[in-house]
């Protein structure tokens, strides 16, 4: 009798919030296509980066780096073009992701870190915009700041 009541709750927990459950799964698909970016930017691979990007979107930069300008705007198409020609190594990391869904849309805002060759360049904040499409997330937009002085140990 035990046991049934534990699983009758259990049962009653599940199917009273089934958008919950539905979210938790959608956070990880939205994250998993986000790594998958990281991964294709961090090796240079423009296609890869193009398999979780839509084809039309863009990229937003705002810098708070001496000497850049403020604001910047690129198409996911310059960025594809001009990733395999980058000198250097890159390599940026997130953590602390938020993700926010709704139905086919969603939202994930993160702080991150960037170096070059091996040296800390610059840290932020990467907003993502993603839509589901065919049921596979697609990032439709990316907004960054470039933060030179303010970046945390460790990261």
């Amino acid at each position: 009798m035990r046991l049934l009541a534990i699983f009758l709750l259990i049962l009653a927990s599940l199917s009273a919030n089934p958008a919950a459950i539905a979210q938790d799964n959608s956070n990880a698909e939205v994250l998993e296509t986000i790594d998958r970016f990281f991964e294709a930017l961090n090796t240079k691979d423009a296609e890869g980066m193009r398999a979780v990007m839509t084809d039309a979107g863009y990229v937003r930069v705002a810098s708070f780096a001496e000497g850049r300008p403020p604001y910047r705007e690129r198409t996911f198409t310059d960025v594809w073009e001009s990733i395999q020609s980058q000198e250097g190594a890159l390599y940026e990391v997130y953590w602390d992701p938020t993700v926010l869904v709704h139905r086919d849309i969603a939202v994930a805002w993160m702080p991150y870190s960037f170096d070059y060759n091996g040296k800390r360049t610059h840290c932020g904040i990467d907003v993502f915009d993603l839509v589901r499409i065919e049921g596979k997330w697609k990032i439709a937009s990316l907004m960054y700041t470039v933060e030179p002085n303010e970046c945390p140990e460790g990261r």
